[in-house]
């Protein structure tokens, strides 16, 4: 873990990315919190790896049952924290192949965009336009981060015009957010940028593999093929199965849909995936429609 020595901030963010590099689809999720609530659950996370055996939990190397045991106690950890309304999770899924049909771009761009996208909603739409945000996205060399927060610097603020009694006319500014910094960490010295690395991953996994899965626990073949499952198939839908289980019977409405992929029916609970359609009709007359 790392010291964090930021000044004029009270809301942390954690971000991770899967599946961006190619197939048809792709995710980003992003832990918010308030500041104080940092060390307590980075201190938990932390533990949990150290009983675990592991230095990094990754997504990518789920495949054994060492990973599979400790996804599930990330579930189990998560899923206090949601409860408690320490921490909310937003997961942002959306179709490269569809959304190139429309735009014709490349991953990185898309990239840039969702991550504006999820940003933007998280920060005006689930927590007070008081908060001053720092964010630590896991490093990757494809955004450019200074940039990213220009737009959003741009996009934080609405000028209105009041007219006075007296016929005259005043500029009132509205705060929807303030992001203090966008800084680029190592998620090996980050642990809540593995649980967003988790739950990116989760989530582009059931979409791209999982709409041939029924999550059945006998199952040992892939639905409609003669194809036996590998090993870290097995491994990865077990965690889903157990995923699955844990949120069925909570308050959240996750829904796994082999058909939509994992959304979530009310998008202000403490935990978010959301199923990303690009609609530029929307935006046709305004000066953002570029990161659409």
């Amino acid at each position: 873990m790392e010291e964090r020595n930021k000044k004029n901030h009270t809301h942390v963010a954690y971000s991770d990315e899967s599946y961006y590099h190619g197939g048809e689809y792709s995710s980003i999720c992003m832990l918010s919190m308030e500041l104080k609530a940092v060390s307590l659950i980075e201190n938990k996370m932390a533990k949990l790896l150290t009983e675990s055996g592991l230095k990094e939990f990754k997504w990518s190397k789920l495949g054994s049952a060492r990973e599979r045991l400790a996804a599930k106690k990330i579930i189990d950890l998560v899923f206090q924290f949601l409860k408690d309304k320490t921490l909310r999770i937003d997961v942002v899924i959306w179709n490269s192949y569809k959304r190139k049909e429309q735009i014709p771009e490349d991953n990185n761009t898309i990239l840039g965009k969702m991550y504006f996208h999820l940003f933007k909603n998280v920060f005006t739409k689930r927590w007070s336009s008081e908060a001053e945000w720092v964010i630590f996205p896991d490093e990757q060399g494809v955004i450019n981060w200074e940039e990213l927060k220009k737009i959003l610097d741009n996009i934080s603020s609405k000028i209105f015009i009041k007219k006075k009694e007296d016929g005259s006319h005043i500029f009132e500014i509205k705060k929807d957010f303030a992001v203090s910094e966008i800084e680029q960490v190592d998620s090996k010295k980050f642990p809540l940028c593995q649980i967003a690395d988790f739950f990116s991953g989760v989530a582009a996994f059931y979409s791209l593999d999982c709409p041939t899965c029924n999550l059945s626990t006998n199952q040992t073949r892939l639905d409609n093929q003669n194809t036996t499952l590998s090993n870290k198939q097995k491994e990865r839908i077990e965690v889903l199965r157990y995923m699955k289980e844990k949120f069925s019977g909570s308050n959240f409405e996750v829904t796994f849909d082999t058909q939509k992929g994992i959304y979530t029916k009310n998008p202000n609970g403490q935990i978010n995936f959301w199923q990303f359609e690009t609609n530029l009709s929307k935006y046709q007359n305004q000066s953002l429609k570029k990161w659409f």
